[in-house]
C-alpha cells in the first residue's frame, strides 16, 4: 500500500461520522490533568498506594504524547483495506489502562464462553462427542473493537466487578466508581492524531489501548448470552476468542439460518458474519473437520488452517538474530502442528511444507532436521496438557526474578557466555557482590535496529519533512556520519573489555 492509498482509507475511515468527529485541537493535556486529579483522591482516600500513585500518574511520566492512528493492511481484501490501531504509547491513559486491565483479565476467565487460546479449544474439542447431524458454525463479530458503545461497556465492566469483588488480587482492587472513572476517561477521551489532523473516537474501543481486548470481552459476553439464550438447546457449544466464535449446532440447517438472521437484530452495531458447514470450518489458525475419528469416535478432526494468502516469509537464515532464535522459532512450529493436527499424516504433510519453504529462505537441511527430529508426533497428548504442568510448576517456583544480562546482538562477538562464566568467579570471590549478584545472568539479547523498523512506525510524517538521499558533505549526513561514531565508541568500549578473552572470539 502506497502513501497515497494509506492516507485514502484512513481518512475513509475517519469520514465515518459515526465512530470519529474532528476535534483539530489537542486535549491530551487535559486529559493528563482529569487522570491526575483522579489518581490523587484515590491516593488520598487510600484506594492506591504512594508507588501505585506515582506510577500512574502522567505528570510524573515525561511528556504527554498524542496517541498516533496507523493502519494494519488487510491484504486478503479486495480492494486492500486498513485496520486501524491507535498506538497510545506515552499517553495520559497508557498506564491506567494496563491498571485497569490487571483486574479485568480475571472476570473475563471466568466467562463460560471463554477460550485462552487454541490449545484450549483443542482440548475442548477431543473432550466432545458429537452427533452425525451435527452442523459446525464459526462467526466473526464485525468490527468489534470499534463497534462497542461506550456507555454499555461502562455498565457492562460496572456489573461485571462487582459481580466478581469475590476475585483475589496481589494489590489491593480500588472501588468500583474510581475504576469506571478512569473507563470513562479511557474510553470517551480517545483524541488521536492521523496526517497531523486532530480526531476524537466517540464509538468503540481504541485498537491499541491496553485495557480494550478485556473492556470488550466483557461488553459482548453480555450480547452473546442473548443471543445462546434464543437458541436455547440447539447449540451444544458456544466457544468465542475476542470476535472469533466456534459454533456446534444441533439442530435443521433452515432453524440455523433463521437463528444467524435473528442473532443480528439483537443489537445495533454488534453484527455477526456467520459460516457453516456439515463437513468443516475454520477457527483461529484450525480447521475442525469431520474425518476420520468423527466416523469412529464421534470426535471432531483437528488440522493447520493456513490463510490462501500466506508467503512463508519465515526469518531469513542471514538475518542477525542470535542461533537459538533461529532454532526457537522451528522447534516451536513444529510443536504448533503436533497440537494443531489429530492425524499424523495431516501433521507430516504440514512439517515437510514447512521445511521445504525453510530451505528456501537459506537454511540447509542438515540444520532443519536436526532440530524437528528432536519433536515427535507421539508426544502429541503430553504437549496438549503441557499448559497444567507449567501452572504445577509455577504455584511451587520461586518468585524471584533470575539476573538478566541484556545486551544488543551482535553476529561478530561470540562466546560472550563462555567469557562471564569463565570470569565469574571474580564476582563470586568478592565478599560483597556474591550477595547482590549470587548467580550467573542469563543473556538476553535486544535485536539490532533493522530497515523495517527505520521505515515503518505509527507515526505518519509529512512529506515535506522526509530527508533525501544528500550527497556526503551535506548536513545531514554529518548527522548520520556523527551517530555512527558515536555508536562505534559504545561498541568499542564493550570490545575493549572482551577482547583479551579468547573465548569471545575477539582478536586485539
Amino acid at each position: 500500500m502506497n502513501r497515497k492509498d494509506y492516507i485514502t482509507e484512513g481518512k475513509r475511515q475517519l469520514e465515518s461520522s459515526e465512530h470519529y468527529c474532528y476535534t483539530g485541537t489537542e486535549i491530551n493535556q487535559d486529559t493528563s490533568k482529569t487522570v491526575h486529579t483522579i489518581l490523587r483522591e484515590m491516593y488520598e482516600k487510600k484506594e492506591i498506594d504512594k508507588d501505585t500513585f506515582e506510577y500512574l500518574d502522567p505528570n510524573k511520566n515525561g511528556p504527554i504524547r498524542t496517541p498516533e492512528l496507523y493502519l494494519l493492511p488487510k491484504i486478503h481484501k479486495n480492494p486492500v483495506k486498513g485496520r486501524p490501531i491507535i498506538s497510545g504509547n506515552g499517553s495520559a491513559t497508557e498506564r491506567i489502562g494496563a491498571f485497569l486491565d490487571y483486574f479485568l483479565i480475571p472476570i473475563v476467565k471466568r466467562q463460560n464462553t471463554y477460550v485462552r487460546d487454541t490449545t484450549e479449544f483443542i482440548k475442548i474439542i477431543e473432550q466432545t462427542r458429537l452427533p452425525k447431524h451435527a452442523i459446525l458454525v464459526s462467526g466473526d463479530i464485525t468490527s468489534m473493537y470499534t463497534n462497542v458503545p461506550h456507555q454499555e461497556a461502562l455498565d457492562a465492566v460496572r456489573a461485571a466487578l462487582e459481580n466478581n469483588s469475590d476475585l483475589r488480587y496481589d494489590i489491593k482492587r480500588p472501588k468500583v466508581d474510581y475504576l469506571i472513572s478512569l473507563l470513562n476517561i479511557i474510553l470517551k477521551t480517545n483524541a488521536f492524531k492521523f496526517d497531523r489532523e486532530i480526531w476524537l473516537q466517540i464509538l468503540g474501543a481504541a485498537m491499541g489501548q491496553i485495557c480494550s481486548p478485556e473492556v470488550c470481552d466483557i461488553t459482548v459476553h453480555d450480547l452473546e448470552i442473548k443471543v445462546i439464550e434464543k437458541a436455547g438447546q440447539k447449540i451444544l457449544i458456544w466457544l468465542r476468542y475476542r470476535d472469533d466464535v466456534f459454533i456446534i449446532w444441533l439442530d435443521t440447517e433452515d432453524n440455523l439460518k433463521t437463528f444467524m438472521v435473528e442473532a443480528n437484530q439483537v443489537h445495533p452495531t454488534l453484527k455477526f458474519t456467520w459460516e457453516y458447514s456439515n463437513q468443516s470450518v475454520t477457527f483461529l489458525d484450525t480447521t475442525i473437520f469431520k474425518g476420520t475419528r468423527f466416523e469412529t469416535e464421534g470426535i471432531l478432526d483437528i488440522k493447520i488452517y493456513t490463510k490462501p494468502t500466506e508467503r512463508y516469509q519465515y526469518l531469513h537464515r542471514n538475518s542477525s538474530h542470535p542461533p537459538s532464535v533461529f532454532k526457537g522459532f522451528i522447534k516451536g512450529e513444529v510443536l504448533r502442528y503436533i497440537r494443531n493436527c489429530s492425524s499424523k499424516k495431516n501433521f507430516e504433510q504440514k512439517r515437510d511444507l514447512f521445511i521445504n519453504k525453510l530451505t528456501e529462505r537459506g537454511y540447509n537441511l542438515q540444520e532443519i532436521h536436526k532440530i524437528t527430529e528432536s519433536v515427535e508426533f507421539s508426544n502429541r497428548d503430553s504437549l496438549l496438557n503441557k499448559d497444567n504442568l507449567k501452572q504445577k510448576k509455577k504455584r511451587g517456583a520461586n518468585k524471584t526474578p533470575p539476573l538478566v544480562f541484556t545486551t544488543t546482538y551482535n553476529p561478530h562477538i561470540t562466546g560472550l557466555r563462555n567469557a562471564i562464566q569463565k570470569n565469574w568467579r571474580l564476582i563470586s570471590e568478592n565478599e560483597n557482590l556474591c550477595k547482590v549478584f549470587p548467580k550467573p545472568p542469563l543473556i538476553a539479547y535486544r535485536k539490532t535496529k533493522s530497515i523495517g523498523d527505520t521505515l515503518v512506525k505509527a507515526k505518519l510524517d509529512p512529506l515535506e519533512n522526509t530527508v533525501p538521499n544528500l550527497p556526503n558533505g551535506t548536513e545531514a549526513n554529518q548527522h548520520s556520519a556523527t551517530q555512527v561514531t558515536e555508536n562505534d565508541d559504545m561498541l568499542s568500549i564493550l570490545v575493549t573489555m572482551l577482547k583479551s578473552d579468547p573465548d569471545t572470539g575477539l582478536t586485539p
